[in-house]
């Protein structure tokens, strides 16, 4: 996988493609057992315990100006320095476009705590809407013989 990220990435500027390659190298020290995935279609790079959405805890975007680092259930997260961004019910990301922006400890900690949390909804503590169980249908009504001959 690693040969195609970095094909990749050979499309974006020389900045955020350093940009992208430290964010990557940041999810590495934090989730060393976690699996990278290309969407090239949607141009991102997506981190997760397991192939199912999910399973995933990141994602990296890279863009023209900036990389964003996209959490997946980002609206979980402390976030004292106020960098999150975004209106989703779930998801939020920050936009990194300097290497002191990667390095920043807040950065760093909400990749952590991301990473907790979605190792412990693996583990069922957690269930998200994906995977928690769901109702069951009633059983469908018989038809009456009039409506049937129809």
């Amino acid at each position: 996988m690693p040969d195609d990220v970095d094909r990749f990435l050979e499309g974006y500027a020389p900045d955020i493609r350093d940009l992208a390659q430290q964010v990557r190298a940041l999810i590495a020290s934090v989730a060393p057992d976690a699996d990278e995935s290309l969407k090239p279609g949607w141009k991102v790079i997506w981190y997760g315990f397991g192939t199912k959405m999910p399973e995933q805890f990141a994602v990296v975007m890279p863009t023209k100006n900036h990389v964003g680092l996209g959490f997946t259930h980002g609206t979980e997260l402390p976030d004292p320095a106020g960098k999150l961004e975004g209106t989703g019910k779930r998801m939020r990301h920050v936009k990194l476009r300097t290497a002191a922006d990667v390095a920043d400890p807040s950065v760093a900690t909400m990749l952590r705590v991301q990473v907790a949390l979605r190792k412990a909804g693996a583990k069922g503590m957690k269930p998200t809407r994906a995977t928690a169980r769901r109702k069951p249908r009633p059983a469908a009504r018989p038809r009456s013989a009039a409506r049937r001959r129809g």
